[in-house]
């Protein structure tokens, strides 16, 4: 997750995507996620935030999360009122 509290909302889509861009050319979701995610929740798991339930994410990235197989990064940045969301 990254916010956009700091860099404001085009900055940290922007950021997000570039995050998802160096995912997609062969860096781990892990290792970015170390490096990049401001949720202190996922961070030490490896941004692993355990089992999701219908109703207890925002709309949009359940969506996601049900669009995505297992190991698998969902293709697109997922904007929440939370901040961009990269989901794997």
């Amino acid at each position: 997750m990254i916010r956009p509290d700091s860099s404001g909302e085009e900055g940290a889509r922007k950021l997000a995507q570039s995050i998802l861009d160096s995912i997609k050319a062969g860096k781990t979701f892990e290792s970015m996620v170390a490096k990049y995610s401001q949720d202190l929740f996922s961070k030490p798991n490896g941004g692993d935030i355990f089992y999701v339930t219908a109703g207890q994410l925002p709309v949009e990235f359940e969506d996601a999360v049900y669009k995505t197989e297992k190991g698998n990064v969902y293709p697109e940045v997922v904007k929440t009122k939370y901040g961009f969301h990269i989901i794997k």
